[in-house]
């Protein structure tokens, strides 16, 4: 077993050509990790100063008792999770795969940061999970084919369990 030094060495392993995306000032700066990185996988990713305040009315809801539609977000050829958008409720999430890695993890983060800005230009979950279809491949948010095929799930907790497939 290889021990890396940092996370940006581990990025540039799993994903060639890895560069870090720095977080923005407004989402609280640097990371605040926990003595043992014990909550990293825990939580999905790592805790931001006042990170909730800074997302809440400006993303999408990461809840819903509807059925969603979902789609599966690739990155480089490897489903990760999927993207899933509620046609009811103003909520649409990112659902990684189970058991979660640190590539999951990254790629949530980026996923919040995409739905502000979704949900700030005023487009809608539905059409914001529609949007990104085809789009070009983010180096850590990964990306959907254009021709991924939408699929209803009758619930949050069913999407759970396929990702756990």
């Amino acid at each position: 077993m290889e021990e890396l030094p940092d996370e940006e060495a581990l990025g540039r392993v799993v994903e060639p050509g890895y560069v870090p995306i720095p977080i923005p000032e407004e989402l609280g700066g640097e990371p605040e990790q926990s003595q043992d990185d014990s909550d990293f996988l825990l939580f999905g990713m790592d805790r931001w100063n006042d990170f909730a305040p800074e997302t809440i009315g400006k993303t999408y809801d990461s809840w819903t008792g509807q059925p969603v539609h979902y789609l599966p977000v690739s990155l480089q050829s490897r489903v990760i999770g999927y993207l899933w958008a509620s046609a009811t409720d103003d909520a649409a999430d990112f659902q990684p795969l189970r058991p979660q890695e640190v590539v999951h993890n990254r790629a949530y983060g980026w996923w919040v940061g995409e739905f502000m800005r979704l949900r700030g230009s005023g487009v809608s979950p539905l059409e914001a999970l529609r949007s990104r279809i085809g789009a070009p491949e983010d180096p850590r948010g990964g990306g959907i084919d254009a021709d991924a095929q939408e699929r209803v799930a009758a619930s949050l907790d069913e999407l759970k369990e396929i990702a756990q497939r």
